[in-house]
């Protein structure tokens, strides 16, 4: 579905990265500050410049899409919305509309039909009319959510989508995200290796700029490869209810 080859960028990433991503898979990317995660989700996103390699999507170069045709198969959620603050909920996501909308056509029935179920799954329909100024941190990022769910893309990119969130808004999201289609690829940047081995079957590791590890949480959260990565020794514990693997941070 998604793929980097041989990927090479100005900083942030050892040359020569390789990652492969199939269609319908879950995949959280972690790493200490500074590994180049963000550098990765955005060159697989297509914003980050490269010296060399390439991204490929549905087996084709990532350069070879233009625009309209990206958008409709990849969506891109930033730890931030862009959109200006007097913008009302449901304004937003429609914005989510616009690769499938020809010249100045107003909104379609499936238009509507799409940005309606992603405010639903979003838990957005009551505020729909309600401007970005007057929400929490929590319902701005839930609405980028809706606004890149709105694309029906193939491929869902995140950067970091639970930064400044509660744990509660986090684990929130989380879920929302987990209930999409199953066939809906998914890549998303977490600081939170907790709640990425709760919600994602796949974790990439990176450290300096490689990738560390590569696969089921249980083989990537070991306390050799987390302090090789992080620099601190912790423990690793089955969660109580699922068995997944849970770190617990070194005591004082």
């Amino acid at each position: 579905m998604i793929a980097a080859h041989q990927l090479a960028v100005p900083f942030g990433l050892a040359p020569g990265l390789d990652l492969a991503i199939e269609a319908g898979e879950r995949v959280a990317i972690l790493g200490p500050n500074g590994a180049g995660k963000t550098t990765l989700i955005r060159a697989l996103a297509g914003l980050q410049p490269l010296r060399g390699g390439e991204v490929r999507l549905d087996g084709r170069p990532l350069t070879a899409w233009s625009a309209r045709e990206r958008a409709r198969r990849l969506a891109w959620v930033p730890q931030d919305t862009d959109a200006a603050p007097d913008f009302t909920v449901g304004e937003v996501v429609a914005l989510g509309r616009l690769p499938w909308r020809r010249g100045w056509r107003g909104p379609t029935p499936a238009d509507a039909a799409a940005i309606a179920r992603a405010l639903e799954h979003a838990g957005l329909t009551a505020l729909a009319d309600r401007p970005l100024a007057r929400l929490s941190g929590g319902e701005r990022q839930r609405v980028v959510f809706a606004r890149a769910l709105a694309q029906t893309p193939a491929v869902l990119l995140l950067d970091e989508p639970t930064a400044h969130l509660d744990l509660a808004h986090r684990a929130g999201l989380l879920a929302r995200l987990a209930g999409t289609d199953a066939s809906l690829t998914v890549v998303a940047v977490l600081h939170d290796v907790n709640l990425a081995a709760l919600y994602f079957p796949r974790l990439v590791l990176i450290a300096g700029g490689r990738v560390l590890a590569d696969g089921a949480p249980a083989d990537v959260l070991t306390p050799a490869l987390l302090e090789a990565a992080y620099g601190v020794p912790v423990r690793v514990l089955p969660h109580p209810e699922t068995g997944t693997p849970q770190v617990l941070a070194p005591a004082p």
